[in-house]
């Protein structure tokens, strides 16, 4: 019970320091704002006053103007930049008490980033007051106006990601996260006031673009007139509504933090942290846990009639203004209050395509915008093996010696991102597993355009596979990780493995940075743990031999399982599309090369840099290898096998291919290693067949050598 108390005492006391030091923060800086604009007048009429008195005096009149003594003003102006900055100092105060009583460390985190963006708009601030000095400077007025700019709109954005946090803190009852919601708004306010003369500035560019195209098309200057009228119309529409918008966004940035602030100050630690805290005290401990919940209960009813009634009144404001505001500049508006979905906790990179189209007749892939040109075509080797290395490369490039080639087509109902047009072709991406990404032409009469839908909860919900493989979507939909999506997968030689996803603008983007294997032991209590670097689960969670992820749904098992999968660097990112017009039963995933490009995967389309005399050593080298084959077969069936019948060549070959290791470029040195060990097979073969320890002896000195 004690303490409870201490930790409601320490609540109370600290966000009171907090709500206290925003009030003076904001009144003051009001006076502080207002003085700061009479001191530009000032400035203005002192420049103006010394050419006037320059002008009189050289007409021989008067050259001395007197201006109202502005001491009391400077004064005030003074003390209103102190009190802003005792208003700060509370802030920080109550910030850092604040931030010590929380119980989870995410929400102290938060707090804490909440106090390092205060510190740095007291750095803006100080920097303000120099500004102030230098502004009669040009290029230092600018450079500090600059520099406070970003500085105040960066620390704006990192409260706005602070207070979005604790709008989802464990640690706050409803009324606090109410107060963070409030907070986070004053925030964004701030950002679309600092956003806003830029957008006006560009809203107006546009408008006199538009007329100046508009007069430069015609052959006379019939109706310009009337134009002009329009535009400086327009140009007075779009000045009213920065205006009125400024006026709200300055509003809502005075008080909203105060209302948010004092919902916080009147809040308290959630019912959980009490629960946890007491549940091994006896009874005494929960009788005294009872009556706390019930003084909790007490606080906020008695603001709840009040607070309803505020906000209706509240809200029936904002929402005309909305509403007017919506109409005029749109998106710019509502873009506060809406996200285009992601998480910040899995940064992506914006997906590169925004036009696709459907292959409708099964169709190959060019080099160039004409039938005529190279086909794009996959080269191999030549092994019995199913590890065997493959390329991509034009169909013009000659095959290499020991590798073969097909042509690649594209059969019907597959789709290829486009990444330009020319005349009746498209630049497509063409995506392959295991071999990259490669840009090539398709004739547009072979294919037809198709839009993705937006990827939503109930499209991935009857999803079962991704990327071909087996698969299962546990996107969350609420809380902090709110739009990741934790793709569970079983591929066929992987295995069973956790991607983790985010869903943003109706695409599933996998940026391949987190990924986990899971093991088929199963754990205990906990839903996840990570033994020998696989992710285990219990038994509850699996579904078909693997992780079912659409049992994912609390935020504490999603945070759980997000931080157990280690984060990694990737040059790639896959993005998941859905077409239900070509198929509803899979999304279309493509492989977003994010480092390499076309040219990068087709290594054959520039000239060979391969030394051709090494090359031709190898080939040679090769030849010997192919001749001991066949004398082995032969002395196998005649019973007879001598050293000169393996050996003979191989030193020879081997002097002339050792002085060039050195310029062997990395296909030629894998070449160069294969053949070896083609050759110490032999070697071995014919040990065992013939136990000639004279001929192993010679051709591993050989291989030593080389």
């Amino acid at each position: 019970m004690e303490k409870n108390s201490f930790i409601i005492e320490e609540w109370k006391s600290s966000s009171g320091k907090v709500f206290w030091g925003i009030v003076l923060i904001s009144f003051a800086g009001i006076f502080s704002t207002i003085y700061d604009y009479i001191s530009y007048l000032v400035d203005l009429f002192d420049i103006v006053r010394g050419y006037a008195s320059s002008i009189m005096g050289s007409m021989g009149g008067n050259a001395e103007m007197q201006l109202y003594d502005m001491t009391d003003i400077i004064g005030l102006g003074l003390s209103t930049k102190v009190l802003v900055i005792i208003g700060y100092i509370l802030y920080l105060w109550g910030l850092t008490s604040f931030a010590k009583i929380q119980r989870l460390e995410s929400t102290q985190q938060n707090v804490l980033k909440v106090r390092k963006a205060a510190i740095l708009l007291i750095v803006a601030f100080f920097l303000s007051i120099v500004f102030g000095v230098l502004s009669i400077i040009p290029f230092a007025g600018w450079l500090f106006g600059i520099i406070i700019w970003i500085l105040t709109l960066y620390c704006f954005y990192k409260m706005r990601n602070a207070f979005t946090g604790l709008m989802s803190a464990e640690d706050f009852d409803e009324r606090a996260r109410r107060g963070a919601r409030n907070a986070r708004f004053g925030a964004v306010c701030e950002i679309r006031l600092k956003w806003l003369p830029f957008v006006v500035a560009a809203a107006i560019l546009m408008i006199v673009g538009f007329a100046i195209l508009f007069i430069s098309s015609r052959n006379s200057l019939t109706g310009a007139e009337g134009l002009l009228k329009t535009v400086g119309m327009m140009i007075g529409a779009v000045l009213f509504v920065s205006f009125a918008s400024s006026i709200c966004f300055m509003v809502g940035a005075f008080w909203w933090p105060i209302m948010g602030w004092y919902r916080i100050k009147t809040g308290a630690p959630s019912e959980e942290e009490s629960g946890e805290e007491d549940v091994t005290d006896g009874s005494e401990t929960s009788s005294s846990l009872t009556v706390l919940e019930n003084n909790e209960a007490d606080v906020p009813n008695t603001f709840d009639s009040d607070d309803n009634e505020k906000k209706k009144k509240y809200y029936y404001i904002a929402g005309g203004a909305a509403a007017v505001l919506a109409i005029l500049i749109g998106i710019f508006t509502c873009s506060g209050l809406t996200g285009s979905g992601g998480n910040d906790l899995l940064p992506v990179v914006k997906p590169a395509w925004e036009k696709f189209v459907v292959v409708t007749q099964e169709t190959p892939l060019y080099k160039e915008a004409d039938t005529s040109s190279p086909k794009l075509a996959v080269t191999m080797e030549n092994l019995e093996s199913d590890a065997i290395a493959r390329n991509f490369k034009w169909n013009e490039v000659p095959d290499r010696r020991g590798w073969t080639s097909y042509d690649v087509t594209v059969s019907n109902d597959v789709v290829l991102p486009v990444v330009s047009e020319k005349g009746d072709w498209y630049l497509v991406s063409y995506d392959d597993t295991d071999l990259g990404c490669a840009e090539c032409y398709v004739p547009k009469s072979n294919c037809r355009e198709v839009k993705p839908e937006p990827i939503t909860a109930k499209v991935l919900a009857g999803m079962t596979q991704y990327n071909y493989y087996q698969a299962n979507f546990g996107l969350q939909t609420e809380g902090k990780y709110k739009n990741i999506c934790f793709v569970s997968v079983m591929a066929e030689m992987e295995g069973c493995y956790v991607d983790v996803a985010v869903l943003t603008d109706g695409k599933l983007v996998n940026p391949m940075t987190r990924r986990i294997f899971t093991a088929w032991d199963k754990c205990t209590g906990t839903p996840f743990e990570v033994k020998d670097g696989q992710l285990q689960y219990r038994e509850d969670m699996e579904q078909d031999g693997m992780l079912d992820a659409r049992n994912i749904k609390t935020e504490a098992d999603a945070e759980l399982l997000f931080n157990l999968i280690p984060a990694e660097t990737s040059r790639m990112q896959e993005v998941a599309y859905y077409f239900p017009e070509v198929s509803r039963d899979r999304l279309f995933v493509f492989t977003q090369n994010l480092a390499a490009t076309s040219s990068d995967v087709i290594s054959e389309t520039q000239d060979d840099p391969e030394d051709p005399e090494i090359t031709q050593a190898l080939n040679d080298f090769q030849d010997l290898i192919d001749r001991v084959h066949s004398t082995v077969e032969a002395c196998e069936k005649s019973g007879e096998m001598t050293s000169n019948d393996i050996c003979q060549g191989i030193e020879e070959a081997r002097d002339g291919l050792n002085e060039k290791v050195d310029r062997m470029t990395e296909e030629q040195l894998s070449h160069y290693e294969a053949l070896c060990q083609k050759a110490n097979d032999l070697i071995h073969y014919a040990d065992s067949v013939n136990n000639t320890a004279t001929v192993t002896e010679v051709f591993d000195s050989t291989m030593v050598e080389m």
